[in-house]
Order: C-alpha cells, then structure tokens, then sequence
C-alpha cells in the first residue's frame, strides 16, 4: 500500500536524517524505543508531503503451510515473488518514499520452528534490493514473536530486526508501533 501524506504535487526535500542500517541489508533497527535519525529534532517540524510504503504479512512459507505442502517440501518462493515485485515498485517511485513499513507477520515459521531461520536470512536478503535510500522498518506478528511472546522469542526478534515496539519522528508527524501481541 502506497501512502502520501497530502494529495498534492508538491516537491519532496531532501531528509536530513542518517539512518543507520544493517551491514546486511536496508532493514533499520529500531533501538532504545525509537530509530536513529528520526528524532523530534531532525523530523519535528513539519516540512512538506511525504509518502511511505505500508505493507503486511509478507510470511514467508505461508502459501505452501496453507496448501498443505508437507513440511519437509515447502518453500516460500512464491512469498519471495510477490515481496520482490513490492520491492521492484517502491524503488520505481519518484518521489522516494520516507520509508517502507512490513508490519508483521514478516515470515510464516514461529521463532522455534524449523524454518524460522532460514525464512528470516531470506526476508533480509531480499530486502536487499530495496533502494538504499529508502528505510526498512520492521513491526513484528504473531508469527514473529509468538501467540504468547516468551523473553527467547522477544529477544531473537529484537535481535533479527531490533526493537518490537517503538515511535520515530518523520516530517513533523509522530509514529507509534507496537506488537500486536502487546495490546490485548
């Protein structure tokens, strides 16, 4: 989902803000409850429209567990098809978008089962090929943490993607994101 924060053509300035990013991938770890870069000081004031990119569930290997695959013979190449044509379409638009949002669930394996690791290395693989200049930014699922989140599953989460819940500044609006989990 594409979103612009007015309907207006106006030209978009520049960010002033570094984003500091994983040697690994465009994926941005939110730390200490906020994003580097994002502060009320860099992104207080309100500087214009800007648009960003909102999408969900990318669940890696979910396709094959709903079709039923057996276990041993699944994959999530059809998950990485649709994710790279999202991908493909955010680097396509002029202006960049401030940032792309994956709220969760980002892959379909739980944090203890099988395919957990595997899914999670290919998410932030293919996340590669996001345009650098464009954050990625992570909200976590049910399937990311867990239908009851226990300190190992929190904790690998925050350790894959950074915080799991958090607010950052972006053009003079505040934004809030917590797991799903958490609200209840």
């Amino acid at each position: 989902m594409f979103y612009q924060t007015s309907s207006r053509s106006l030209p978009i300035r520049k960010s002033r803000c570094w984003i500091y990013k994983m040697a690994e991938s465009a994926l941005t770890k939110a730390v200490n409850k906020t994003y580097p870069g994002f502060t009320y000081e860099t992104e207080g004031r309100w500087q214009g429209p800007f648009c960003f990119i909102h999408a969900a569930d990318t669940q890696f290997g979910l396709i094959d567990s709903w079709n039923e695959v057996p276990l041993a013979e699944q994959t999530w190449k059809k998950e990485i098809v649709l994710t790279r044509k999202a991908i493909s379409a955010a680097n396509k638009l002029s202006p960049k978008p401030r940032f792309f949002v994956v709220c969760g669930d980002l892959v379909n394996a739980f944090p203890w089962e099988q395919y957990n690791d595997p899914q999670v290395e290919d998410f932030k693989k293919i996340f590669k090929e996001l345009d650098s200049s464009i954050p990625l930014i992570c909200v976590c699922g049910n399937h990311d943490v867990g239908d009851s989140p226990t300190q190992e599953s929190l904790q690998k989460y925050r350790n894959n993607f950074g915080d799991d819940f958090y607010s950052f500044w972006v053009g003079g609006k505040l934004l809030d994101f917590f797991r799903q989990r958490f609200i209840r």
